[in-house]
């Protein structure tokens, strides 16, 4: 198992103001993680909330995020398969299932969009019928922590990892 921070308020006014409250509030998610799991680790990945190209955030401030994240050796991570659960409150496990079908098998390495929250059940519900799909496509799962560097530079030539 592999946990790597992704922001400690998600509030995305507040995180997104400059890039020093993006990490700060980045430095309060990686400390709470290192309490939690009793370990004093330098994260090397991180997903950002909304994405690397999200519409919230001023692109200038964006781009000095993304600078600043290389700058401390930390890749920002993005995904090429949406499940589409937050695209609504409540998405259907038959909505979930079908945007991951539809997509999957598309890239040799697949990175699949999915929240753990409250009020996403319907995710968690549908987490098994989308892993026996991806197996039934030959599709083998690893951690963050377990790919090759290969396996990285696919995903920064494909747009998935340290996206401009």
């Amino acid at each position: 198992m592999a946990i790597y921070p992704h922001c400690n308020i998600h509030e995305y006014n507040q995180i997104y103001k400059s890039s020093d409250t993006y990490f700060k509030d980045l430095e309060v998610c990686q400390n709470k993680l290192n309490r939690v799991l009793n370990q004093n680790k330098n994260y090397k990945f991180v997903r950002m909330p909304g994405g690397s190209t999200n519409l919230v955030c001023k692109k200038e401030v964006l781009n000095n995020i993304k600078k600043g994240l290389k700058d401390k050796n930390i890749m920002y991570v993005d995904w090429n398969i949406d499940s589409g659960d937050a695209s609504a409150a409540k998405v259907s496990s038959e909505s979930i299932r079908n945007n991951i079908k539809n997509s999957a098998g598309t890239y040799k390495i697949e990175v699949v969009l999915m929240h753990d929250a409250e009020g996403k059940k319907s995710t968690a519900d549908t987490l098994d019928s989308i892993i026996q799909e991806y197996k039934l496509l030959n599709y083998e799962f690893k951690t963050l922590d377990n790919i090759t560097n290969e396996e990285i530079q696919y995903l920064v030539n494909s747009k998935v990892i340290n996206r401009e």
